[in-house]
């Protein structure tokens, strides 16, 4: 399903290029750079997506961003948008791109999250290795404590990382030994 959707918005923008190419051919209209830059990222984008369908996926997000921010285009009459307050503005918007974005990220919305989470937080294989680490770092940090000190942290448990509240829970047994 998800296949068949990426080629239908590769297949939407297709048909703009094909429109914007016999505009241009027709009329007295030219294409420019971002024409011809378009041109050639879709071609390569279809090509990804028929050779490695998982990996294309994300080359088609990529196209309809740099459409939304107007490195490329596929049509002849450039839609931008941008705001600004005096002398600050910001970067010209294509808004249909923008909506054809948005309508992307609306479909993908989890792959495209899980992609975003496993970027910036690893895989859950390196989260629970992280995770270990950092209990075992507390474990260390609080098992040489005297009781006092020991009783007075365990007061305070809620005002610790997570991993450190684990640690302090499993050493609380051998303290409440201790007189």
């Amino acid at each position: 399903m998800k296949a068949k959707i990426d080629y239908a918005f590769l297949s939407l923008l297709g048909t703009l290029l094909i429109i914007s190419v016999i505009t241009a051919s027709t009329s007295e209209y030219i294409l420019n750079v971002t024409n011809y830059l378009g041109i050639i990222a879709w071609s390569l984008v279809l090509v990804i997506r028929i050779i490695k369908p998982r990996l294309g996926r994300y080359f088609v997000a990529c196209l309809i961003l740099l459409t939304t921010l107007n490195f490329i285009s596929f049509e002849l009459i450039k839609t931008s948008t941008s705001i600004g307050f005096g002398s600050f503005s910001t970067p010209s918007v294509n808004p249909g791109a923008l909506l054809l974005l948005f309508v992307y990220y609306l479909i993908n919305q989890e792959s495209i999250n899980n992609k975003i989470k496993h970027t910036f937080n690893g895989s859950a294989e390196e989260q629970e290795i992280k995770h270990h680490k950092m209990v075992s770092f507390y474990t260390d940090k609080f098992k040489d404590l005297d009781k006092t000190e020991f009783d007075e942290i365990f007061k305070n448990i809620n005002t610790y990382p997570d991993e450190a509240q684990i640690a302090l829970k499993q050493l609380l047994s051998k303290y409440s030994q201790q007189p």
